[in-house]
């Protein structure tokens, strides 16, 4: 999101980001990349925290309505029916479907308090944007109108240039290990990456149990693991669980993935929902060898063999040899690895997504 509010700033666009003040010691208007933030109160107390949440936001987007033509909404939770009840009619309000599958919109209608009311409101949307054809099929079958729904892939930004293959990670190593000390390793050894949220981590969980098998054969290899979320405690558990503490690393979150990718042997993502495919499509445009899960959605971007690796969801076994085969079949990784930066570049550029946007944003305007 952070991506794309700057995008639109820097076509002359003004946006205006809302979001919840998780902490109380947080400052409630930030500033990001010259993009305004604010932070709505969001008490750490059990019960009615959310409905207080909601209707600050409620209340803010009353307030400003005469300040903005348009609303765009992550996800079709609880900020979607909170943003749609405020303004009824006032302004139109596109949502943006989060995933699908266990961990997406539809199920979570399904398995939350209120959701079928929440689903219903959603449906009132001025209209859906969907990262992908599964996304956009999963909320057909929910009977939302399939004339409001629009697929629009993540958009990536173009890299900023820092050499080709060694010396790029030789630079990005060093500015990594500048910010987290913890992550200073030598250039000869092979580091894979993988970067998502840590939730539902199933997906996680298969990755570590796969990495176990990878340093019995690459002793030295290295794997971080970017993101924060409600199943840290239960990953870095499992780390020590499994021994790994030597050989994996949760650093946190970056504001910016680019320099994290370009520091890689290798990224690996072992989620099967759409929420991580902007991370995979970064990762092939820095030119980065990849590994991910034989869906759908990854099908869409990734031809097995030709931009990377495939493997069948669930299978450590078969991830491990996927990633034992990237980092030891060096010469092919990168001949993938170019194949791949020049598709994303080409066909999932941060323009493409803003322009596609734009023309949706147009129409219910």
């Amino acid at each position: 999101m952070m991506h794309f509010a700057d995008g639109l700033r820097a076509q002359g666009h003004q946006v205006q980001i809302l979001t919840a003040q998780w902490e109380n010691h947080w400052p409630d208007q930030v500033m990001l990349r010259e993009v305004p933030i604010t932070r709505l109160p969001h008490p750490a107390v059990p019960g009615w925290r959310t409905f207080r949440y909601l209707r600050s936001l409620a209340r803010w987007l009353r307030t400003n309505a005469e300040h903005f033509d348009l609303v765009y909404v992550a996800g079709l939770r609880y900020d979607a029916y909170a943003a749609i009840g405020a303004l009824q009619g006032l302004r139109p309000v596109v949502l943006r479907a989060e995933g699908c599958g266990e961990s997406g919109d539809c199920e979570w209608h399904r398995q939350a308090r209120f959701g079928n009311r929440i689903r219903h409101r959603c449906m009132n949307a001025d209209g859906i944007v969907t990262p992908s054809v599964a996304v956009r099929d999963e909320l057909a079958e929910a009977r939302f109108a399939t004339n409001l729904i629009q697929v629009i892939r993540p958009g990536v930004v173009r890299p900023s240039a820092m050499g080709e293959g060694l010396q790029q990670r030789v630079l990005a190593r060093q500015a990594i290990a500048e910010i987290n000390a913890d992550l200073l390793v030598n250039t000869d050894v092979p580091v894979a990456v993988s970067i998502c949220r840590f939730q539902h981590s199933q997906g996680l969980c298969q990755l570590l149990y796969a990495w176990q098998r990878v340093v019995r054969r690459f002793p030295a290899a290295q794997l971080w693991v970017f993101g924060d979320g409600p199943d840290r405690d239960l990953l870095y558990e499992l780390v020590l669980d499994l021994e790994l503490r030597n050989h994996v690393s949760l650093p946190g979150t970056f504001d910016v993935n680019h320099e994290i990718l370009a520091a890689a042997n290798l990224y690996i993502s072992p989620q099967t929902n759409e929420m991580d495919t902007l991370p995979l499509l970064e990762a092939m445009a820095t030119g980065v060898p990849v590994v991910a899960m034989d869906t759908p959605s990854n099908q869409s971007v990734i031809r097995h063999e030709e931009h990377g690796v495939l493997v069948v969801p669930g299978a450590p076994e078969a991830l491990a040899a996927g990633i034992e085969r990237q980092l030891q079949q060096t010469i092919l990784a990168q001949y993938w690895a170019a194949a791949a930066r020049e598709r994303a570049q080409q066909e999932f550029t941060l323009e493409q997504s803003l322009q596609a946007h734009l023309e949706i944003f147009d129409q219910v305007l």
